[in-house]
């Protein structure tokens, strides 16, 4: 090399970097200056890949001695700074793999992986991870600065996520797309569901108003009024009328639980097969002061 070299790194770093250079024309003083320049622009952008070509260039010998060794020792704290990634993959039974193609936020990164410590710029960058037969695996890595060799682990073959199970004891509020079996199934068991609803209700109700309220009546052994006021105020009466009311609200619940699980077994049964349901209704079953019902929509 021409001149002095006041650092052995500067030195090094810029032999290192001649070797491997093409033969190509050396860099004129004006390409060495707007080198270094942008170089560092680069550089205090966190482009540090870019950054080291434009220093790669400012080292030449055909640069000023000062300028050289200027650029030389920005060139050593940039590849100081320049984070390292080394990728392992694997398969689920834990054999390593090789044949991986990654591509890093949407571009090629590599198209296989062999252990060897890989240059990226520090940020956060987003990889994908291919082999033939199985599903890609995406990693999301946020890179820092002066991160030599850091070791990430991919698992490529895992299975599918397990799906979300409805909660026990909530009632289906979709119409099944599943295969015909199914869904006649389910619609046969809702559809038992609410006969056994309507069978309460129609029990309840056929007690209150045949049994439990003629004896509250005015000619009843109670002696109430209509309104269930009785006034001897006996322990039986009172009794009654606790009876009357809990035969009411059972005779409600039974026939709200009745009609909801007919109209959902309908809706399953026939959704499965024959006639068809369009696909995406939707039917849901609600509580209100009024008492018992469904909602739907179609789309």
């Amino acid at each position: 090399m021409n001149g002095p070299c006041r650092l052995l790194s500067a030195c090094m770093l810029a032999g290192a970097l001649l070797v491997a250079r093409p033969a190509v024309a050396e860099p004129t003083k004006n390409e060495c200056i707007a080198a270094i320049n942008s170089g560092e622009d680069l550089r205090q952008a966190g482009k540090l890949l870019a950054a080291r070509e434009r220093f790669g260039i400012c080292v030449a010998t055909s640069c000023p001695d000062t300028l050289r060794e200027d650029c030389g020792q920005r060139l050593g704290d940039v590849i100081k700074a320049t984070p390292t990634l080394v990728f392992e993959a694997k398969d689920v039974a834990g054999n390593d793999l090789s044949a991986v193609r990654v591509t890093m936020d949407g571009q090629p990164f590599a198209d296989h992986l062999d252990s060897t410590a890989v240059a990226v710029d520090p940020g956060l960058h987003r990889f994908v991870f291919e082999t033939d037969g199985v599903s890609a695996v995406e990693k999301a890595l946020l890179v820092r600065e002066g991160d030599k060799d850091r070791h990430e682990k991919v698992v490529l073959g895992m299975p599918p996520p397990e799906k979300v199970t409805q909660p026990t004891g909530m009632l289906p509020t979709m119409l099944p797309t599943s295969e015909p079996g199914t869904g006649r199934t389910t619609g046969i068991i809702l559809g038992g569901i609410g006969g056994v609803g309507l069978l309460v209700g129609a029990v309840s109700g056929g007690l209150a108003l045949w049994v439990t309220q003629p004896k509250l009546g005015p000619g009843g052994p109670d002696g109430c009024y209509s309104n269930n006021q009785c006034p001897n105020g006996s322990a039986q009466a009172r009794s009654d009328v606790g009876t009357l009311k809990a035969e009411e609200i059972l005779a409600d619940v039974g026939f709200g639980v009745g009609a909801v699980g007919l109209a959902l077994g309908a809706a399953f049964f026939f959704s499965s097969g024959g006639a068809k349901v369009p696909r995406g209704a939707a039917i849901s079953p609600f509580v209100g002061p009024g008492g018992l019902g469904l909602t739907g929509r179609f789309r």
